[in-house]
């Protein structure tokens, strides 16, 4: 796709894909920072959530908004101010003396990131025809999901060797390069036929104006309920099998790997998919293979929790993986059919609206999770209610998945 797209559009979607590396590289990049940050600062365990907390909220609330501004004010504007916002407050976070100047700039490179990424897939849906836009939107997914893998690894060497403030000031010259290629190949301002459009219609405050609006609520909820089952499912490996015989915090992270790295190769392959046969057939597709996989593997955990120990790992590594393979080929299509359901004039708030679904799914993943395992059972109980909530999720978000638009 990007050898044969014009320049133009391979320079504006490496920009963009850049800028979307920041908000999942400084998600989990300050994992490891964290007690370097609170020793140093003098802060109790209790101060981290300003860091990590604060930091997705802001995110999650402010980018309806401020895509919504991107379609009224022009897209490469808001994405360049977002940006450069974003560089700004990492310089600040730098060299904040104080955690609760570090806590300010923490919760501002949220709401910056919470700028820059609406807009950006914005772009995306701006400049690539509707026969490139899925693997468009399958790079810049593919290179998100490396930036999130790699932030904890890239984090503690940035941490041993220069200590924690290099984590923020890492962030700078992937923010100068973005900024540098939005500048040369993002179209300025707001074209002709979405000024158009917009007069056409009356105002909706910042909700966008849906050409298919039942094809956007069944990506929106789709991605939710996927988001959920797949946070969940990386949370509980660790949490629930840790104290099993034989395993260990690296067994989980290896185990992991197989979950994020297949979605990761796979992501390509259902840009690929939802170009050639529309958006609908692999997100669906996707979405049953990972009920199937979160299925079979609750069936394995619900089986050798009965004797208390964990399934055979070539099985667990075989349903991890098979589970991440179907996420990566449902994730494009899902994504694009979100966005072309608003149409052009309105893709920026429709953006938004999309990530924040996503959001919401994490944030009731892990609701759900620290719910289940509170509560007063045995864990052999837990363990059934925790898994019967990941494959609900999973799915109902293959039937969800079935009301998105074939093809643009």
């Amino acid at each position: 796709m990007i050898a044969r797209a014009p320049v133009a559009e391979r320079t504006a979607l490496v920009a963009v894909a850049l800028a979307t590396t920041l908000a999942p590289l400084n998600s989990t990049m300050i994992a490891v920072a964290l007690p370097r940050i609170l020793e140093e600062l003098e802060q109790g365990p209790a101060a981290s959530a300003w860091l990590v907390t604060a930091y997705l909220v802001a995110m999650a609330a402010i980018q309806p908004f401020a895509g919504a501004l991107g379609d009224r004010f022009g897209r490469r504007r808001l994405m360049l101010l977002g940006l450069g916002w974003f560089g700004v407050v990492s310089l600040g976070a730098t060299f904040a003396a104080t955690f609760p100047l570090l806590a300010a700039c923490r919760i501002q490179q949220g709401i910056a990131a919470a700028i820059a990424l609406p807009n950006g897939t914005a772009v995306v849906r701006d400049v690539l025809p509707p026969e490139r836009r899925a693997r468009g939107f399958s790079l810049v997914g593919s290179l998100a999901g490396i930036a999130a893998a790699g932030g904890p690894p890239l984090g503690g060497l940035l941490v041993a060797t220069a200590g924690w403030r290099a984590m923020f000031l890492a962030s700078v010259p992937i923010v100068l390069v973005s900024m540098l290629l939005a500048w040369r190949a993002v179209p300025a301002g707001v074209s002709d036929a979405q000024a158009a459009a917009r007069r056409e219609r009356p105002r909706r405050g910042w909700l966008p104006h849906l050409e298919r609006p039942g094809s956007f609520a069944a990506a929106c909820a789709t991605v939710c309920l996927s988001n959920l089952a797949f946070y969940t499912t990386l949370l509980v490996v660790p949490l629930l099998f840790a104290s099993a015989p034989g395993w260990t915090s690296a067994r989980s992270g290896g185990v992991l790997v197989a979950l994020l790295g297949a979605s990761l190769l796979c992501t390509p392959l259902g840009g690929w998919l939802a170009d050639l046969y529309g958006r609908r057939r692999p997100a669906v597709g996707g979405q049953v293979v990972v009920t199937a996989a979160l299925a079979g593997l609750a069936l394995a955990a619900r089986a050798a929790g009965a004797d208390g120990g964990v399934p055979p790992l070539p099985l667990l590594i075989a349903t991890l993986a098979l589970a991440g393979a179907g996420l990566g080929v449902a994730g494009p299509g899902t994504h694009t059919a979100a966005i072309e359901a608003a149409g052009a004039a309105d893709a920026g708030a429709a953006a938004g609206l999309y990530s924040t679904s996503r959001y919401v799914g994490s944030i009731a993943g892990s609701g759900a999770l620290a719910a289940l395992l509170g509560s007063a059972t045995s864990a052999a109980a837990q363990l059934d209610a925790v898994f019967s909530v990941i494959v609900l999720a999973a799915a109902l978000s293959s039937l969800t998945a079935l009301g998105l638009r074939a093809r643009e």
